[in-house]
């Protein structure tokens, strides 16, 4: 089973990110009231940062992931 844990949080404006437990990162999407996975990152994610339209996600043991969040 996997694990869908959240290990950490970040918000942009109104939007929601979440680094979860080995699943990667996940983006709330409202006008369907649902999570949606980003990219295909797999690692325990333990930090996030937004700068500049892009995400930034801290793993542990798989070093740091960009993924493009435009604006």
């Amino acid at each position: 089973m996997e694990d869908y844990s959240v290990m950490t949080i970040e918000t942009d404006g109104t939007e929601f990110y979440i680094g979860t437990y080995y699943n990667g990162v996940f983006r709330w999407i409202e006008n369907r009231n649902q999570w949606e996975r980003m990219g295909s990152l797999r690692h325990r994610v333990d930090s996030l940062l937004i700068h500049d339209g892009t995400l930034y996600a801290g793993t542990g043991g798989g070093g740091v992931f960009r993924l493009s969040i435009g604006k």
